[in-house]
């Protein structure tokens, strides 16, 4: 039986040995969802983050262009995720189109107060003839929940018959003059409607002049409505000049500029341009929601990504091209730096494509929605983790929609509802929209993530600081801990080690190696990330000033008297007492931190002896006269350990004139002393009870010979009957 039960444990051992650990895997958790209900509309065509009440939380905001008179809805954010609509402006008259569709909306601060303005265009309104179109701004924070009409905007602009037609088809902004203040990028079309205009106009402290366009960018296409989609203000050449980034996502059989660079040169005109053409027609390159910009390798640079959903067997692929310091005229698909394709035939990767930092590590991620993924064109989300020069070949994390015919992924955004430093992420099913069946949805998601802390001292020594890393959730493990000297997510951080040499727990002790720092007072930050390379978001990042000490307690100056009036150089000369109970008073410097921890013992090894708090002076008491060596050392507060230091006390405390004949002596055995206390203790007086002198006596019979019964050495004691000090 015996026999039995040891194989069944060895065999149960050996299985929890073989048996993998189970980490989680890159996932999301779907926090909500909002429609309006309708289908084959636009609703949620593009949804727009933004903080429109000025509250701290980022809101959302869609629109559906194409029912009556076209709707706007605003959602506000908060602790906790809301599809009640608190914000809907209906457009003034049918067939307006207001709220457009894709690009008919934009959330921006125009005037520095914290609070977003809402930005719609209505390009078919006929407030100035017949479709001119028009613009209107909500300035932040002034509505609050309830129905409202459009006329209620506090700014509104109208277009005209000729080089302002369908004012607003799209709506953006972005600082176009370089003067840090947010101008307004509005598309229309020409009188012909073959030449797209962007008019950009200024916004000076929160005052956009409408007066006359500040600058106007032109595009002539071969067809009607090729027209500009949304724009952006970007420095792709890194020459201090943002560049004008726009696409005619309208004008399907036009070929020519699909995608085109305007580079800024402080001035109105806008010269240079750059091109991305699609050379087959109908290629829906360059659409709406279908291109995105970021500095992907972290060169300071601007670059562009770009999709054709339907390229590749209509698998979908995306192109990417770095920013650069000096562009050729034009770039083919050939020569783009990085190249994704659809894992799958039919995927339509890219109909929705936006590029953000979903894991906080401060590298750009590219996430690309697959509306036609699956038999029945359920949908999908993909997203390329970033590594800082590129991104993942593959997908990272895939989220698929498992049922229904739902066009998933139509359009993707990303935002901060909750403020909690987690993007969401808006991703749209398109419904009958965009191929599928039903209404449109908005779908809210949040990266699976824990809940990590970091903590440290405050002080320093040498060339480590220690800490402690927590995951806060189960199923999460702490992967790594770094650190910098700013908190910027995409700056250099240094890995720091584990204490137990690997980091796989949820809780993990560590030590980063902060030698480059000089002596003194410095800051720090740091921060974790979990198994699935999911880092803590900048508002969790510990920011910690701290004082770096490499060098021991105890350089120079450290005194020591028996008076606080009197001190001396420590171990510079015997201090003397006729007391054998006083108090040592020391005056001990640290040249950065504060000396915290004082050591004594009359062994030089410091057996036994344990650390007290040094307040500046220390009770002895000993039980009686002679020399005593006592081994002194200090720590100060980030642990730095000073050398021992080594001071003679000589303490007497009888007569010198007693010259009495001593009698004869009889060896004997003296009391064995108590043991030697080398601890400190609380009540900050050292008790050390030595040997006693031998008592001399005569010696009546031969047969009672003296044994020797000490701890001392033999010299020590025989010097001892003698009266002599030691």
């Amino acid at each position: 039986m015996p026999v039995i039960r040891y194989n069944l444990l060895f065999l149960i051992t050996l299985l929890c040995i073989l048996c993998p650990v189970a980490f989680a895997t890159p996932s999301l958790t779907l926090k909500g969802t909002a429609t309006d209900g309708t289908s084959n509309t636009p609703y949620a065509s593009r949804v727009y983050f933004g903080d429109y009440n000025g509250d701290g939380y980022d809101d959302y905001a869609t629109s559906n262009g194409q029912t009556g008179n076209g709707k706007v809805y605003i959602y506000f954010g908060g602790l906790l995720f809301d599809n009640t609509v608190d914000i809907t402006i209906t457009g003034e008259a049918a067939s307006d189109f207001f709220g457009s569709q894709e690009d008919g909306i934009s959330l921006v601060d125009l005037n520095g107060d914290g609070s977003d303005e809402l930005i719609v265009g209505a390009p078919y309104n006929d407030a100035g003839g017949s479709n001119v179109g028009k613009i209107y701004i909500y300035t932040g924070g002034v509505l609050s929940s309830g129905t409202y009409a459009a006329s209620v905007a506090n700014t509104t602009l109208v277009g005209n018959l000729t080089d302002r037609r369908q004012l607003g088809r799209s709506v953006s902004y972005g600082d176009a003059d370089n003067d840090g203040d947010m101008d307004l990028l509005i598309g229309s079309i020409a009188e012909s409607q073959a030449v797209s205009k962007l008019h950009i106009f200024t916004n000076s402290s929160g005052v956009v002049d409408f007066s006359a366009s500040w600058a106007i960018l032109s595009l002539a296409g071969s067809t009607a409505y090729s027209v500009f989609s949304r724009a952006m203000a970007y420095d792709f050449n890194d020459d201090s000049f943002n560049d004008i980034l726009v696409s005619d996502g309208w004008g399907y059989s036009y070929t020519g500029k699909d995608l085109n660079i305007s580079f800024g040169d402080g001035t109105t005109a806008f010269g240079t341009t750059t091109s991305f053409p699609e050379s087959s027609s109908a290629s829906a390159y360059g659409r709406a929601n279908s291109y995105d910009v970021s500095d992907i390798n972290l060169d300071g640079k601007e670059d562009i990504c770009a999709s054709i959903y339907t390229g590749s067997s209509n698998r979908g692929s995306v192109f990417c091209w770095f920013g650069r310091e000096t562009f050729l005229s034009s770039y083919a698909q050939s020569t783009a730096d990085i190249t994704l394709t659809g894992p799958n035939a039919g995927d339509y990767l890219g109909r929705g494509l936006t590029i953000s930092d979903v894991n906080n590590d401060g590298k750009p991620d590219l996430l690309a929605g697959a509306t036609q993924w699956g038999a029945t064109k359920r949908g999908a989300l993909y997203i390329y983790k970033g590594t800082g020069e590129t991104f993942s070949s593959s997908p990272w994390l895939t989220y698929a929609k498992t049922s229904g015919t739902t066009s998933f992924g139509a359009s993707v955004s990303t935002g901060d509802l909750d403020s909690d430093g987690w993007v969401d992420i808006n991703v749209t099913t398109g419904g009958q929209w965009v191929g599928g069946s039903g209404a449109s949805y908005i779908n809210i998601f949040e990266i699976d993530h824990g809940n990590p802390t970091i903590s440290v001292a405050g002080a320093s020594s040498g060339s480590e600081m220690e800490g402690e890393a927590i995951s806060g959730d189960p199923g999460y493990t702490v992967k790594g801990v770094e650190w910098s000297t700013s908190a910027n997510l995409s700056g250099t951080w240094t890995a720091c080690t584990p204490k137990d040499g690997t980091f796989d727990e949820s809780t993990e002790e560590f030590s980063c190696n902060v030698s480059s720092f000089e002596d003194g007072e410095s800051e720090i930050y740091l921060r974790s990330y979990d198994q699935n390379d999911v880092y803590m978001p900048e508002r969790l990042i510990m920011h910690k000033d701290f004082t770096l000490d490499k060098e021991s307690p105890g350089e120079s100056d450290q005194l020591v008297g028996l008076s606080k009036d009197n001190l001396v150089q420590l171990g510079s000369k015997t201090l003397k007492s006729d007391d054998r109970e006083l108090t040592l008073y020391f005056d001990v410097k640290d040249s950065t931190t504060e000396v915290k921890y004082l050591m004594l013992s009359q062994k030089d090894d410091f057996k036994g002896a344990k650390w007290k708090a040094y307040d500046g002076d220390i009770k002895l008491s000993f039980d009686h006269d002679g020399k005593k060596n006592l081994f002194i050392r200090f720590k100060d507060d980030a642990g730095n350990v000073s050398d021992t230091f080594k001071q003679t006390l000589k303490i007497t405390t009888k007569s010198q004139d007693d010259d009495s004949e001593p009698i004869a002596p009889t060896l004997v055995s003296p009391t064995p002393p108590a043991p030697l206390e080398n601890q400190i203790i609380a009540s900050n007086k050292i008790e050390i009870e030595e040997v006693k002198p031998l008592v001399l006596q005569s010696q009546a019979n031969k047969s009672d010979e003296p044994k020797i019964r000490v701890n001392k050495t033999l010299w020590q004691t025989v010097l001892g009957w003698l009266g002599i000090e030691y």
